[in-house]
């Protein structure tokens, strides 16, 4: 990277205070604009000229991003250290990122990122945001739970760190004080940020703000698969998916919410992406505009003279293998040498560390592109509920969206059909051979309904398990926490073979064809109970107990309102948009079921066709005084972020 490029950054007019900073820190756009919505107001990415595929449209040096690693300080340092301890009732890494991004709004015009942060004062409007009354408009679709568990997690890590730093007193300094007097409001404030708006940076840096990147909006689009990928390849994909699995599952053991991390743009299986090109029609809506990358090159050739330097000194060990072995003069001569080594070892850490930070993220695009376009990210291939809880919007149309069965409407339609007895045996049998994950839909797509309304693999093959004329023979002991891993991982390659079957031999072994039909009925009953959870009184919950009682909503609802500029009309119309697309999957799914009925009634076995008229459902809370969910106006003027 030269100083040359990094002097004359690309940024058109207008010449705005955030340009101009944009500027100073040597961002460089090319090929594209930051320009402002006519109807919202808000910051949007345009193109200037025509672009070609894989060129980098922004281009931003790691300095310029706001990270623990960028912001530093003693305070900032001393967090990081306690939360690697990771004890019981302490606070995640991610907690100090969010106070270090709270910590530079409230020194205004002393942060090196003022013009940057002010402009994006306005909060993300997440659900953790809304009142119970607005969140009770959420009903059936989980996002109500999920909002008040996360709003007191919130509270609780607030609580923590800020305690850590009072009580850690002068050995935090000024800032450490400082950002001990944070109020939750701007933990909160910065929290929306960071989830709308945060990138993974590297390994050093972890999640951080990556200024200009962050202004493109989301398209609803897939990631490009491997072409030609050779068996190698394939296996080694396969291994890192069992992986992910496995490391999912220990989170989940250990009750971990996330953190420091990459994640992968990649979501969705085989399954939903037919779906989702089936719904588009047409697949090149489904191609990504452009997606957010890390300094790749550079680490696959710093990776390159790792391994180079490996060999070497495995060279020189087998050449000089007796070296200080024989008299002391030589072992002292031996030791004085090792003690050079680990000096030289510590200034290449160091001197990584500089280039590093010398390093550059960038947005590419992924293929052509005209002139006077907006540029869209794909932040990743998520349904409506993720990309409303986390980046506070829902898209007029989403191809890639699903919506989950709960687990528990599943089971008492089990029980119902099977009886009590006999399903509780079945299902003891199945979580002593590892099944608890199954059971919980935790494994693959778990039980995600897509458009089409054709069941998941998973829970198909859990049917087909519960439904077998024998129960699961339960051969190992019951699952203790450490071996959760390994069974997630096995049942993932469980539901990856039956997914290979064809489509009438699944359907046959979970009941779905056939004389008997046990499994359509436990699946009619299930979806008939999902549907009706949408207008269902809430009952309480633990977390949502919890959640009241650490924040009163009114008050979270009077501190925060402050913040969010959306109205309540505004939350009740993306509230209806949401549930409505989630019932048109639920009545996809209800005609699937429908239609494999009467095609075992002629005797037939196939997959019910994509296209079915149902009876509408009326939802009186969610419709009321809120548009169709058809005509929404479109989520174009939301600012949010890319993940990979």
């Amino acid at each position: 990277m030269s100083t040359k490029k990094q002097k004359t950054p690309l940024i058109k007019t207008p010449k705005t205070p955030l340009a101009l900073w944009l500027g100073a820190q040597g961002v460089r756009l090319d090929g594209v604009r930051i320009d402002s919505d006519s109807t919202t107001g808000a910051l949007r990415l345009v193109s200037t000229r025509a672009i070609g595929e894989e060129e980098a449209l922004i281009v931003v040096p790691k300095s310029a991003v706001l990270s623990v690693k960028t912001a530093s300080n003693q305070a900032v340092e001393a967090l990081l250290d306690e939360a690697a301890l990771d004890k019981p009732g302490g606070f995640p890494d991610s907690a100090v990122q969010t106070l270090v991004v709270a910590f530079e709004r409230s020194k205004g015009a002393a942060s090196r990122w003022h013009d940057y942060l002010e402009s994006m004062r306005e909060v993300a409007d997440l659900p953790i945001l809304w009142s119970e009354d607005e969140l009770a408009l959420l009903r059936g679709t989980g996002l109500d739970v999920a909002a008040r568990t996360w709003r007191a997690e919130l509270a609780r890590e607030h609580r923590t760190i800020t305690r850590a730093l009072r009580e850690a007193g002068q050995h935090v300094g000024a800032d450490g004080a400082a950002m001990a007097r944070l109020p939750l409001a701007a933990y909160v404030h910065a929290a929306t940020l960071m989830a709308s708006r945060g990138f993974f940076v590297d390994d050093r840096h972890g999640d951080g703000l990556v200024p200009a990147v962050d202004v493109a909006n989301h398209k609803c689009a897939l990631a490009p698969e491997g072409d030609g990928d050779s068996e190698e390849e394939e296996e080694e994909e396969e291994k890192e998916e069992e992986e992910e699995e496995e490391e999912a599952a220990a989170a989940k053991e250990e009750g971990e919410e996330g953190g420091l991390g990459p994640r992968s743009l990649r979501a969705a299986g085989p399954s939903l992406r037919a779906a989702a090109a089936a719904v588009a029609g047409d697949a090149s809506c489904l191609q990504m505009d452009c997606t957010f990358v890390g300094d790749e090159e550079n680490e696959s050739e710093e990776e390159d003279e790792e391994d180079e330097e490996d060999e070497e000194d495995e060279g020189d060990e087998d050449e000089g293998g007796g070296r200080g072995v024989e008299g002391g003069e030589a072992k002292e001569g031996g030791e004085g040498e090792e003690d050079v080594e680990e000096e030289e070892e510590e200034e290449e850490e160091e001197g990584e560390e500089e280039e590093e930070d010398e390093g550059e993220v960038r947005l590419v695009a992924m293929r052509k592109l005209p002139v006077g376009v907006e540029v869209l990210n794909t932040y990743g291939e998520y349904p409506s509920r993720k990309l409303l809880l986390d980046y506070g919007f829902v898209p007029t149309d989403n191809p890639l969206d699903t919506t989950a069965l709960t687990p528990s409407l599943l089971a008492a339609a089990c029980a119902a059909e099977l009886g009590e007895e006999q399903y509780e045996a079945r299902r003891a049998a199945l979580q002593q051979v590892g099944g608890a994950r199954l059971l919980e839909g935790g494994v693959a797509d778990g039980f995600c309904f897509h458009r089409m309304g054709e069941p998941p693999d998973a829970l198909l093959l859990l049917l087909s398990l519960l439904l077998a004329p024998a129960p699961p023979q339960a051969a190992a002991p019951p699952q203790k926490s450490h071996q959760a891993a390994g069974a997630a991982a096995a049942g993932a390659a469980a539901c990856r073979a039956f997914a290979a079957l064809p489509a009438s031999k699944r359907h046959q072994r979970a009941a779905v064809a056939g004389a008997d039909g046990l499994g359509l009925r436990i699946l009619a009953r299930a979806l008939q109970a999902q549907v009706a959870s949408y207008d269902a009184e809430p009952s309480p919950s633990a977390p949502a107990s919890a959640s009241a009682a650490v924040l009163p909503a009114d008050s979270w609802a009077a501190r925060m309102q402050v913040e969010a500029k959306a109205t309540g009309a505004q939350r009740r119309e993306v509230a209806t948009r949401l549930v409505q697309g989630e019932l048109r999957i639920w009545k996809a799914a209800q005609a699937w079921v429908t239609q494999a009925g009467v095609a075992q009634a002629g005797g037939k076995q196939h997959a019910p066709q994509k296209s079915h008229q149902v009876k509408s459902h009326h939802v009186k809370s969610h419709q009321q005084g809120a548009a169709a969910a058809d005509g929404a106006p479109s989520q174009g003027g939301k600012r949010k972020r890319a993940k990979q």
